[in-house]
């Protein structure tokens, strides 16, 4: 466990800045790839978390001037690092707001009240890439990358729009089930997120494809883009080994 509590209410007063000085830019170097190994691994097998994503919050951003200078990286391997680390808290924003009920309560205040819950996120979480550096910007149309660093990041892109929309390929799904075998009861069919009005769901009465709301079937479209964007972003990487901490993650992102 990293000693942070030392630190912790000065490291508090950096936020949302990045960490300023060589002890406090060190805390914050070893905190954030601490967690981002320890998500990668507890996505993979079902461990006892350590305890150290209770201080994400906490925990101001490692400075990228610093890191290049400290370690004597490129600038692209830095900027690699921090979008990964920007794009895994994206992923647990969107997880949050989705799936986990004892998140979602208090993450739903950021969201405005003319907005529903998908709209929000894909203009929060989604479309904007200002984090993005210059040398990563790509466009969704762009074939897949030959760098292994810029397919990492495209792959965890992609992975977010996955976790965005994939319950509404699921609705789907149960739609075209539930179509070929009698329901005892007639449900709305939700695909495990929130069904309080503020996520688009299949109604109970719908019977053919001409019934379901054209967002749902629009979300569905862009779950399988992501699926198959996802699937591809290491097809084009050139013929060598590749240098990655989690095989077996890479293998399924």
């Amino acid at each position: 466990m990293i000693n942070i509590s030392g630190s912790l209410d000065r490291l508090q007063k950096s936020l949302p800045r990045f960490a300023v000085g060589k002890r406090d830019n060190k805390i914050a170097f070893a905190f954030w790839s601490c967690l981002q190994l320890e998500s990668d691994i507890l996505a993979e097998l079902n461990l006892h978390p350590s305890g150290l994503l209770a201080y994400e919050e906490a925990i101001p951003w490692p400075d990228a001037n610093w890191v290049i200078k400290e370690f004597e990286l490129s600038d692209a391997v830095v900027h690699s690092y921090l979008a990964q680390l920007y794009l895994r808290k994206r992923l647990n924003d969107i997880h949050g707001l989705l799936y986990d009920p004892a998140k979602q309560k208090a993450m739903m205040l950021d969201v405005p009240e003319d907005k529903s819950i998908i709209d929000h996120i894909e203009q929060v979480l989604l479309h904007e890439t200002s984090w993005l550096h210059p040398s990563y910007q790509f466009s969704p149309e762009d074939p897949p990358s030959k760098d292994i660093l810029a397919a990492r990041i495209r792959a965890k892109f992609w992975g977010a729009q996955n976790i965005t929309y994939r319950p509404f390929i699921r609705q789907i799904l149960y739609f075209s089930y539930n179509r070929r075998n009698i329901m005892q009861s007639p449900q709305a069919i939700t695909g495990d997120i929130s069904n309080d009005g503020s996520v688009p769901h299949i109604n109970p009465t719908a019977r053919t494809v001409t019934d379901i709301h054209p967002s749902i079937l629009e979300y569905a479209k862009n779950g399988i883009n992501a699926l198959i964007k996802s699937t591809e972003a290491f097809h084009n990487l050139e013929d060598k080994r590749f240098i990655i901490t989690n095989v077996f993650g890479t293998a399924h992102a």
